[in-house]
């Protein structure tokens, strides 16, 4: 998994320092459009078929073709609306081919998901992450050889070669499945159990379709309001500094990912362990936050000179949510454990509606910095309902009094740093030192040692 999420970064590192602002731009619009389709085409079932196929009560081939039968309509609608756009707005033929082939992309990797669900399900990880590492550097590769042989490829050479390397994907993901024995059983199923399958795979899309609905709202929509209200060069802009802000997320995701089943066997009360886990990677998160938000302008700057003048402080802004957001997201892990799943959807669906208002107002006023506002306002409220969760008693563990005095402590130490326009010698220095007095406002333990230190330094001058 970590291969294909440094995959996953040089390749965006590649999108953003080969091609010209204008085309990062319309590949960023594009994108966001593509991540609506991917909603539309999954419904949301991918995230429960794990939980279905490891409980096993269905013969996997058949959950399989059940999930793609109930697919075919959203498919058919998305070719109806490509047809009327494509027929009815007569856009560039290479646009045109552009989308047909990130669509066409789209729908194979979420079929190619579904076998990787059958691979999770059946506690294949190693296999289920090597195909995710696969595309990955595939993307990759054919990217890069792209630009050695043709320098600046056109957006459709471009998604037909990512085209063809899904085709790869799903190829070899169904071969492998199928070459399993567990995988050909084609046991009969009575017309009784195949309605009642479908009822599951109706529920699931009914129970997951709108976590997986405003977390796309959450994070693609704003690329399309600044896509339609401003232009695709501003769009470039913020989506540069919005992919760093994600590719921390993921990382930090990783580590939160590997520590839910250990909070799920502890229940309400984490163990030393755990709690331990989770406060280093609150830590981690102020560390990238810190960073990327006094040097990271400064480290674009070296990689691409000018070319992204103008996004500094948006790129400052979002980098310094890091520590916000991977808050939200270790009360998210926490309230999974403790089947808070309600809290989630209510906290997750008010801080949605309260983004797309800030969006639709500030964009307009306010340029890419309005698309940074409402960001910022999404991850603060989900964390005030996540206090409010607190106050009336669903306590979620760590996300304490000392929780959020680390974070204000950081928030307003780099907000100074950078206000006060401090050279970049001093405001590094500055930055470990404003990381280090809240790192021991988060952990006892680093005070206790702390205390120690001081009580021997008194002794050895007594």
């Amino acid at each position: 998994m970590a291969l294909s999420h440094v995959s996953d970064l040089l390749f965006y590192l590649m999108i953003f320092g080969s091609f010209p602002l204008s085309t990062v731009g319309a590949y960023s619009g594009l994108m966001a459009a593509m991540a609506f389709v991917s909603l539309a085409v999954d419904m949301g079932v991918s995230p429960g078929l794990v939980r279905e196929f490891a409980r096993n009560r269905y013969p996997p081939r058949l959950v399989v073709m059940e999930a793609t039968r109930l697919r075919r309509l959203p498919v058919a609608l998305c070719g109806l609306v490509f047809s009327l756009w494509a027929c009815g707005l007569h856009p560039r033929k290479e646009l045109v081919l552009a989308v047909a082939f990130a669509a066409a992309a789209q729908i194979l990797r979420t079929s190619t998901n579904t076998y990787s669900c059958w691979l999770r399900g059946v506690e294949r990880q190693e296999t289920a992450n090597a195909l995710l590492a696969s595309g990955s550097l595939g993307r990759l590769a054919v990217l890069g050889g792209l630009v050695y042989a043709r320098g600046v490829p056109s957006l459709a050479t471009l998604f037909g070669a990512l085209l063809f390397v899904e085709i790869v994907i799903w190829w070899s993901a169904r071969s492998y499945a199928r070459s399993r024995r567990e995988f050909r059983v084609h046991a009969g199923m009575s017309p009784q159990r195949t309605v009642q399958l479908r009822n599951v795979l109706r529920v699931l899309r009914r129970d997951y379709l709108g976590i997986s609905g405003l977390t796309t709202i959450q994070n693609r929509l704003d690329w399309v309001l600044v896509s339609r209200m401003l232009s695709s060069g501003a769009l470039a802009l913020y989506a540069m500094a919005n992919k760093w802000y994600e590719i921390c997320q993921s990382l930090l995701g990783m580590a939160l990912t590997a520590i839910l089943p250990t909070l799920s066997r502890e229940g309400d009360r984490p163990g030393a362990s755990a709690a331990g886990f989770l406060r280093v990677v609150l830590l981690a998160s102020g560390l990238l936050s810190v960073g990327g938000a006094l040097i990271g302008p400064e480290l674009l700057r070296l990689l691409w000179a000018d070319k992204y003048a103008g996004g500094e402080l948006s790129l400052r802004l979002l980098m310094l949510a890091v520590v916000f957001a991977t808050f939200n997201a270790v009360g998210f892990a926490q309230l999974v454990a403790r089947h808070g799943e309600r809290i989630i959807v209510r906290s997750t669906m008010w801080a949605t509606l309260i983004q797309l208002a800030v969006n639709l107002v500030a964009i307009p006023r306010l340029g890419i910095l309005g698309a940074v506002l409402g960001m910022w306002t999404l991850v603060v409220s989900v964390g005030l309902m996540y206090a409010f969760s607190n106050l009336q008693g669903r306590k979620v563990p760590l996300l304490d009094g000392r929780t959020y005095l680390y974070m204000i402590l950081m928030v307003a130490g780099v907000i100074g740093l950078i206000g006060l326009n401090t050279p970049l010698v001093i405001r590094i220095p500055a930055g470990v030192v404003l990381w280090a007095l809240s790192a021991l406002v988060l952990s006892g333990e680093a005070r206790r040692l702390l205390h120690s230190f001081w009580a021997r330094m008194e002794g050895d001058l007594a």
